[in-house]
């Protein structure tokens, strides 16, 4: 895949539950995923092959309310936490705590995000079901 990160980053990458992920996004363009970890597949149903043969499957996984990830994000230098929401292969919503770092392409202008997500859509089913009570 190209962007591809080095071996010992995709060691860690593929051990770990989290959503560990690597995004283009130009200037004006589709957001586009250079890598994604293997726990893809457990988390959304689909395989790091599915985005490497598609890599703006990622905007189709986004709910309306998911895209202004990208919005919130692209103001951003540095470091930064955010939420995201992603659909599913079987139609649910996961919600993720994301932390990214991001920096712009000197040749391209693209923002590249680099990031960790831990989907939190049990936890805050819990809380609600606590709040509920």
């Amino acid at each position: 895949m190209e962007g591809c990160p080095a071996p010992y980053l995709t060691f860690f990458a593929e051990k770990t539950e989290d959503l560990v992920y690597r995004l283009r996004l130009p200037r004006g363009g589709v957001p586009e995923v250079l890598f994604i970890s293997g726990s893809v597949h457990s988390i959304l149903g689909y395989t790091p092959d599915e985005f490497a043969d598609d890599p703006s499957l990622l905007t189709l996984l986004l709910p309306e309310d998911g895209r202004s990830f990208f919005r919130e994000i692209a103001f951003k230098d540095g470091e930064c936490a955010c939420t995201l929401h992603l659909m599913a292969k079987d139609g649910s919503i996961r919600v993720f705590e994301t932390k990214n770092a991001t920096i712009t392409d000197p040749e391209t202008g693209d923002l590249i995000i680099e990031g960790i997500g831990r989907d939190i859509t049990e936890k805050i089913g819990h809380e609600k079901a606590i709040a509920s009570r």
